[in-house]
């Protein structure tokens, strides 16, 4: 029998994919889209459920790639990820505010610091022990940017450090880890400031696991030093380092100079620092999420990974090493290889097909999904549409994989997969 990993979405959901995913693979249709979208989000009125525009996008991309506006919404798609096999969700709040972005001179500060906070809360509310949700500090609007942006970045200032410190907090009552996103590289020196300050009073090595992880954006040039100083830094003063592992997110915005020469360097720095912080040399305890659509990547990884199982150097030894490693994609992309690791966990990397499931390692894959109003989701969506404006061959990759699906449901060939 040939492999199928797409056997667990409906039909509909395969289409839709491939429809989006064939306009997000053509640069003149993408560039179209987004265009207009993000000159035209505050004049639109998306939200509006008599808008015709709005109703498209709900029913196409934010269908695909989003949760839902409500508590309802939300909890239904995560269940549904769930039935499918899916470890659990990474869930994220999508409001945010990016570096340039103008704002009106007489902005309420503290209802933005409030706004963020009520909504970071929520997502904590709607996430299940053992998953995860994502932070933006930028998502508390102008006074995090100033902060942030400041040379040399400023501590958060009382009202954000006392929602931080409630953030933290129900994360800790309710089992669920936090994941700090990178952001634009001229404010992300103050986002690791923050974030290592969390993680010390947070990721106690008495408490045996990270609660807070900050994120490594490996396609600047400056990251391999940086989580090599990180690590150093949780090995010395005895705390547990969470580690987000992604290539990166603001090729459009951040400067050049910072950003590697070639994909070629960024794959290479990318598979480097997942063998380096499995290797456990480092002295350092870590949990890892391995975030990436790079099945190459995530082949790298599930190889070190049983090596290092089979040496007795996982689960972490008091010497360092890498304590627990799950694997994300974004909900909509990826999920010919999401789903093949929940179907035949490490030998579908490994060997491309398995005689015995049950003999296969098992994988934990999560789904990085994100809520919230459609406006409020527009900016996410137009960022997911510029990662794939750069990355043709892997939209093209998850079109194939659908069609061959329904392909093989219509009786129209045989499934082209044999992984």
């Amino acid at each position: 029998m040939p492999f199928r990993p797409l056997t667990a979405l409906p039909l509909s959901v395969l289409l839709r994919s491939i429809f989006l995913h064939t306009i997000s693979a053509s640069p003149f249709l993408l560039s179209l889209a987004t265009r207009f979208l993000h000159n035209n989000v505050d004049k639109l009125h998306l939200d509006s459920p008599i808008n015709p525009l709005g109703l498209l996008l709900y029913y196409t991309f934010y269908k695909h790639f989003c949760a839902g506006r409500t508590s309802d919404e939300v909890h239904k798609v995560v269940n549904e990820l769930r039935q499918r096999r899916i470890a659990g969700t990474i869930l994220a709040y999508a409001r945010e505010v990016e570096v340039g972005e103008k704002h009106p001179a007489n902005v309420d500060e503290e209802a933005q610091i409030r706004q963020w906070l009520e909504g970071t809360m929520r997502t904590l509310e709607y996430s299940s022990p053992g998953g995860f949700v994502a932070v933006k500090y930028t998502g508390a609007g102008t006074p995090a940017l100033k902060l942030l942006s400041a040379k040399p970045p400023s501590k958060p200032s009382p009202e954000i450090a006392d929602a931080l410190e409630r953030i933290c907090s129900l994360a800790v009552e309710r089992g669920v880890k936090l994941l700090i996103d990178a952001e634009q590289a001229v404010i992300q020196e103050g986002i690791d400031a923050w974030t290592l300050d969390l993680m010390r009073k947070f990721n106690s090595n008495r408490s045996g696991k990270a609660v807070v992880y900050n994120t490594y954006q490996m396609y600047l040039k400056a990251s391999p030093a940086k989580l090599a100083h990180h690590l150093s830094l949780a090995s010395k003063e005895d705390w547990i380092l969470g580690v987000k592992l992604v290539r990166g997110a603001y090729l459009t915005s951040d400067p050049r100079e910072f950003i590697c020469n070639t994909k070629e360097d960024t794959d290479s720095q990318y598979n480097n620092a997942i063998l380096n912080l499995i290797d456990g040399r480092h002295g350092a305890r870590v949990d890892l999420v391995v975030a990436s659509h790079n099945k190459e990547s995530v082949r790298k990884a599930v190889i070190a990974v049983e090596e290092a199982r089979r040496n007795g150097v996982m689960p972490a030894s008091n010497r360092g090493g890498v304590q627990e490693i799950v694997y994300a994609q974004l909900m909509g992309m990826a999920d010919e290889l999401s789903f093949g690791l929940t179907k035949r966990g490490s030998s579908f990397v490994l060997h491309g097909k398995v005689e015995h499931e049950e003999k296969a390692e098992p994988v934990k894959v999560y789904k990085y999904v994100v809520w919230g109003s459609i406006t409020e989701c527009v900016k996410y969506l137009l960022r997911r549409a510029q990662e794939n404006q750069a990355a043709v061959g892997r939209s093209k990759e998850n079109v194939d994989a659908c069609w061959a699906e329904v392909k093989y449901r219509l009786g129209l060939g045989t499934h082209g997969s044999t992984n």
